[in-house]
């Protein structure tokens, strides 16, 4: 994993890392959500556009691509290791 993606990961695991981090009841971020998505990451070529990683509210945490032709990708790590996605 390059420098500047594993530098988003932290961020988004610090921003995500206390009970109700968006004032909304957020859950933390849950340490195997973390730990899947860097194994993940890692299979992330480097020359990869890179994504926004964020913490999300139920504990999990994403990815998201906004792509010049309109079209979104987005990737979320659940505590599983179950991975969803969507694409619009």
């Amino acid at each position: 994993m390059y420098s500047g993606l594993e530098k988003s990961l932290e961020k988004a695991r610090e921003k995500g890392s206390r009970e109700n981090w968006d004032e909304e009841g957020a859950l933390p971020t849950n340490k195997e959500s973390y730990y899947y998505m860097k194994k993940l990451l890692l299979l992330f070529p480097p020359e990869l556009v890179p994504p926004i990683v964020y913490p999300d509210p139920d504990g999990s945490l994403g990815l998201d691509w906004d792509n010049l032709d309109g079209t979104n990708i987005t990737v979320v790590v659940m505590p599983s290791g179950e991975i969803a996605y969507s694409i619009y």
